[in-house]
């Protein structure tokens, strides 16, 4: 049994932000309590008199906010962190990293990191020493691009040399800058702030999130709050530098951090992972200046500071009890990325690390515009960045790639999909066009990605096929990512391969239900479920689709038993009486465009064709989407469901239909409670069994979201190997040599 310490809730602690907020003293013995209901909240499952002990050993010295600051939290960084003395770089301890993810989604790495400095290093004493030693050998190697680090693992550092970085085969251009660094841009420029918030705050999600967080706060709360915590910093710049001793006065309110002022005279910054350093800065010395003054009330002003950053890291990260696709959209949608998201460069300094070494290349997706000019302006903005990433950071070994990736929308209710089936056509002309007429253009694939809850594959498939047919040879398709029913994400693959016309080296994003353990699923969702009735209608059609096409002898008995349930459910929510055929022929043709289909071909049968209308007619659907109530094994049981997942597999084996594994990204959007039911570990396992898995690669989905970058991805699962399945460093990192060899070959630039 491990439990989380309550300081890793330190920063989620809303009900005291509000009393800051509202001016009412707030005391260190209420702050206390309410991080131990913060950790009650996080482990449910855990009664409250192992939790009480894991709160006394985290408070045993906390009797001020000093004593917070200067010795529990600072215990708490050194419980992950290491510092080397020699090269002054701080790392995360190998054996604390599986663990290190799940913090930093609450707590700042940032601070954490500087607490460890802190801890570390003596010599901060004089301004001299602060500008001409302390800062650029002590706190800018730390933070230069990043407060993402990494643990020092010899046999992963060895292969990221001789591969000169890592490929990321799967990562969005929106939501890589991670929340040190948007907290830094909001404040920056706050004002710029309001009116993102003042738009966000009409959206029915944002709304959500707040309510989940407990908070009444107003966009003008929020604005104000923001406004505060760059007033506090301002004051915790005047307490750190007595600003009356020094010899040149300084107006910190015209850098671009007032303790940039005391190293530096810019004013504005090239991108935001540069306000790193001096956030770093800003937390160290105040550390000391709390402690040697035994100064309570600046320790307050921190406290506050720390929970107003929280609450925005809140907003902007996928923490673990955020679960499904339906809550990591709601993030996408709240546009407080929006300033941030525009620098590109920064975005590239953070994927590469504090070294500059993280990755070789990268496959960037971009959702296509309904303009040529603003498809253009994307492009053209990437490409300024990237040529700036490459003088700073010297390495001319790195490339990028875009993939234009359709997001998926929910149907129209009048029209079905015919509205968006025009916008797709649309916008896959225009990347057409851009393809042949820009020679810079860098699109080497397409994609389909957001909820699959909102639109089927079926949708995609003639914009997948015109656009093959027109000059693109490489696609891929995000499914069986979050589904109702197992089968729901098995057919949601299998569909995307058919109707899509998926090829060898094409790929599949995510894949989950393909690989995930099904009496852990059953374990975490409960035996019963809902599922809109449709749903689980078409489930039990692609069952007997599947066995039927890939002659799966150990299912057949399940066959006659399908079919009744396939006709009676047609009969229900169609009000059609049909041979299992003309469903299944129906079925075929969902590929195509309702309205191209010629009415009178005589190939397709009346019946046919009467499934195929009513299927997208407004009142069917209303049917369809009836929820119903079913018993998980009600049809198939868990052995036999599991052979579909084999099954499957095989099928992709055999057509080198490529999966994108996202560990982080899966493990939060998922329906996992931790990496121990992570479908990559599964599909190793099988492997090793004997049976056939198609390629894997690995990728990060969105890195800011999820706070990670490839090298943490591949470190991720080299610790869990090593440390959790007891598997050898020598077979772990084989198996990852596998995975970076995998991402080498079907990175898409590289396929013929």
């Amino acid at each position: 049994m491990v439990i989380d310490s309550p300081l890793q809730y330190f920063q989620q602690d809303f009900l005291s932000l509000e009393d800051y907020k509202n001016k009412r003293e707030v005391s260190i013995d209420t702050v206390k309590r309410r991080m131990f209901v913060n950790l009650r909240k996080y482990n449910l499952s855990l009664p409250d008199h192992y939790l009480n002990l894991n709160n006394e050993k985290a408070f045993s010295d906390v009797d001020s906010f000093i004593s917070l600051f200067t010795r529990a939290l600072v215990e708490y960084s050194d419980s992950f962190l290491e510092y080397d003395k020699k090269t002054k770089l701080v790392c995360v301890k190998e054996s604390a990293f599986i663990e290190w993810q799940d913090v930093i989604d609450f707590v700042s790495p940032l601070f954490l990191i500087a607490c460890c400095i802190y801890n570390n290093e003596s010599y901060i004493d004089t301004i001299e020493n602060i500008r001409n030693s302390f800062f650029p050998e002590c706190v800018i190697p730390n933070t230069r691009n990043t407060a993402l680090i990494s643990p020092k693992i010899i046999l992963l550092n060895k292969l990221l040399d001789e591969n000169h970085g890592f490929c990321d085969l799967h990562l969005h251009l929106n939501g890589v800058i991670e929340s040190d660094s948007v907290f830094e841009n909001i404040l920056y420029d706050s004002d710029r702030f309001l009116p993102i918030i003042l738009h966000s705050s009409d959206k029915p999600e944002f709304k959500q999130e707040l309510e989940q967080m407990d908070v009444s706060f107003t966009n003008n709360d929020i604005y104000e709050i923001v406004k505060r915590a760059k007033e506090i910093r301002e004051i915790l710049f005047n307490k750190c530098f007595d600003l009356k001793n020094l010899e040149v006065q300084y107006h910190v309110e015209s850098f671009l951090h007032p303790f940039c002022s005391i190293y530096s005279d810019k004013k504005d910054f090239d991108n935001c992972t540069e306000l790193l350093r001096y956030e770093a800065l800003m937390y160290i010395l105040s550390l000391k200046y709390i402690l040697e003054k035994d100064d309570e009330k600046t320790a307050e002003l921190l406290h506050e500071y720390l929970l107003i950053k929280g609450f925005i890291n809140k907003l902007l990260v996928h923490t673990k009890d955020k679960f499904g696709f339906e809550q990591f959209q709601n993030i996408t949608k709240n546009d407080i990325r929006e300033e941030a998201d525009k620098n590109h460069l920064g975005k590239f300094l953070q994927l590469s690390g504090n070294s500059y070494k993280n990755f070789k290349t990268l496959e960037l997706r971009f959702a296509p515009k309904d303009t040529q000019e603003k498809n253009s302006e994307i492009i053209t903005s990437v490409e300024k960045h990237w040529e700036k990433y490459i003088q700073l950071s010297n390495n001319d070994k790195c490339s990028y790639y875009l993939l234009a990736h359709f997001i998926k929308r929910r149907r129209d209710k009048k029209h079905n999909f015919r509205n968006f089936r025009k916008s797709l056509q649309n916008k896959a002309e225009m990347l057409v066009t851009l393809n042949e007429n820009d020679c810079k253009c860098k699109i080497t694939g397409i994609d389909a990605a957001a909820s699959e809850f909102d639109t089927p594959p079926e949708v995609f498939a003639p914009v997948y096929k015109y656009l093959r047919d027109n000059g693109f040879r490489h696609f891929t398709y995000h499914a069986g990512e979050d589904f109702y029913h197992i089968l729901s994400g098995l057919r949601a693959i299998y569909e995307a391969i058919i109707f899509c016309d998926l090829q060898n080296g094409d790929r599949i994003g995510h894949a989950c239900a393909a690989g995930i353990d099904i009496t852990d699923w059953i374990r975490n969702i409960g035996e019963e479920l809902y599922i809109p009735y449709g749903e689980y209608i078409d489930d039990l059609l692609f069952a007997y689709i599947f066995i039927s096409t890939e002659k799966i002898t150990e299912l057949s008995h399940l066959l006659s038993r399908l079919v009744n349930k396939i006709i009676s459910g047609y009969q229900d929510i169609f009000k059609i009486n049909t041979y299992i055929t003309d469903i299944e022929n129906a079925w075929k043709l969902r590929g195509k465009d309702p309205d191209t289909l010629d009415e009178a071909d005589s190939s397709i049968s009346m019946n046919v064709k009467e499934i195929i209308q009513k299927y997208n007619q407004p009142e069917y659907i209303k049917e369809y989407n009836i929820p119903i109530r079913r018993n998980i094994t009600e049809d198939l049981t868990i052995e036999e469901m599991s052979i579909l997942q084999q099954k499957l597999l095989l099928f992709m084996h055999k057509k080198e239909i490529v999966i994108e594994s996202l560990p982080t990204s899966n493990i939060r959007i998922g329906c996992h409670k931790s990496l121990s039911s992570y479908q990559l570990f599964n599909w190793y396992r099988w492997k090793k069994q004997g049976y056939s898995i198609p390629p894997i690669v690995i990728g990060t989905d969105d890195p800011g979201i999820f706070q990670t970058n490839i090298y943490n991805e591949y470190a991720l699962i080299y610790c869990y190997m090593v440390y959790k399945l007891g598997i050898s460093r020598i077979d772990a990192i084989n198996f990852i040599k596998e995975l970076v060899n995998n991402s080498e070959t079907y990175v898409f630039k590289n396929l013929v």
